[in-house]
């Protein structure tokens, strides 16, 4: 990731890259999900990418919430697969909550799933 983001312009290009590394280099029956994300602290402006991974939350000060969805397939699986950055912008008091499926999938002694709605 850290060779790619240097090597390249935009979040698009880079993830690409990395895509296109993984297609060639991982076995077929695996693959990588990922979010990955800019941030220019003077603004507050973020510019993200998510590869199949879980969107993560923006929960505004405001009290309402945004889900960081653009992006694409996971990594590895298709090495032309199309990506698209998504942007928002983070004001004073916004929560930005990255978390993976074991969140999301954890399970109580009863066997039920945590699941996104209590995750909201």
């Amino acid at each position: 990731m850290h060779a790619q983001a240097d090597n390249h312009d935009s979040i698009v290009k880079t993830i690409s890259a990395v895509n296109r590394y993984l297609t060639e280099s991982i076995p077929p029956n695996r693959f990588v999900t990922l979010f990955y994300a800019e941030l220019d602290p003077k603004s507050g402006g973020l510019t993200f990418l998510n590869a199949g991974h879980n969107p993560p939350l923006i929960v505004h000060a405001a009290g309402t919430m945004e889900q960081l969805a653009s992006g694409g397939l996971p990594l590895g699986i298709m090495s032309d697969a199309e990506f698209r950055e998504g942007r928002t912008q983070l004001h004073p008091g916004d929560v930005l909550v990255i978390y993976s499926d074991g969140v999301s999938e954890a399970v109580n002694p009863s066997g039920e799933e945590f699941g996104p709605t209590r995750l909201l």
